[in-house]
C-alpha cells in the first residue's frame, strides 16, 4: 500500500493543470518545491514528492530526486510510492508529446472518439493541457473531435474546469492559419 492516497495526488495535478502560462507554472514549481524542502509535516512532503515525480518537469524531477532520500520512508515504501506514481509520470510525458503538435493531438482525439485508443493514450489525453484542448475547440475541427474535447474537459478537476470556463467567457482565441493548416 502506498503512503498516500492517489486522490490527493490527483487534486494537486488538477491545480497544476490549471496553470497555463510559463510564469504560473514556474510559481507552482517553486511552491511545490518549498513544500518538498521545508514542510515539517511528513505527509505533505511525501505528497509534494509524488506530485513532483508525476508532473516530471526537469525542475520538479530534479527536486524530487534530491529530496527522495530525506523523506523518511522505508525502501519498500519508496518503491510502492514510485509504482503508484509511475503511470501518471508516463502519461504526463505522453501528454506533452501529444500537445507538441495540434495535428498529433487532433489525431489522438479522433482515435479516442472512434474507440481506437489504448489505455495509455486515453490517460495521456486526460492530462493534455486544457489550454491546448481549447485550441482544438477554437480551431473549427469536425464535430466528433470537438465532442471528444468537451468530454475530456468535463472530466477535469474543479480548478481546470474553472480556468476553462473563465477562458471561454473571454471568447474564442485566434489560432494562426499556419497552425490550423498543419493540424488538418
Amino acid at each position: 500500500m502506498t503512503p498516500f492516497p492517489i486522490d490527493e495526488i490527483l487534486a494537486t495535478l488538477d491545480v497544476w493543470g490549471a496553470q497555463w502560462t510559463v510564469s504560473e507554472r514556474s510559481a507552482f514549481e517553486r511552491a511545490l518545491i518549498a513544500v518538498l524542502d521545508r514542510s515539517r509535516v511528513p505527509r505533505h512532503r511525501i505528497l509534494a514528492w509524488a506530485a513532483a515525480r508525476a508532473i516530471g518537469t526537469p525542475v520538479l524531477k530534479a527536486a524530487a530526486d534530491e529530496e527522495e532520500r530525506w523523506l523518511g520512508l522505508e525502501l519498500d515504501e519508496v518503491f510502492a510510492a514510485r509504482r503508484a506514481v509511475e503511470p501518471f509520470r508516463r502519461a504526463f510525458l505522453a501528454a506533452r508529446a501529444l500537445s507538441s503538435s495540434l495535428g498529433v493531438l487532433v489525431g489522438a482525439l479522433r482515435r479516442a472518439a472512434l474507440g481506437r485508443s489504448n489505455d495509455e493514450e486515453l490517460l495521456a489525453l486526460d492530462l493534455v493541457d486544457a489550454s491546448r484542448l481549447l485550441d482544438v475547440l477554437d480551431g473549427g475541427f469536425e464535430p466528433i473531435v470537438r465532442q471528444q474535447v468537451n468530454q475530456l474537459l468535463r472530466r477535469r478537476g474543479p480548478h481546470q474546469r474553472a480556468r476553462v470556463q473563465a477562458e471561454q467567457a473571454e471568447g474564442p482565441r485566434q489560432l494562426d492559419r499556419v497552425t490550423l493548416r498543419r493540424a488538418a
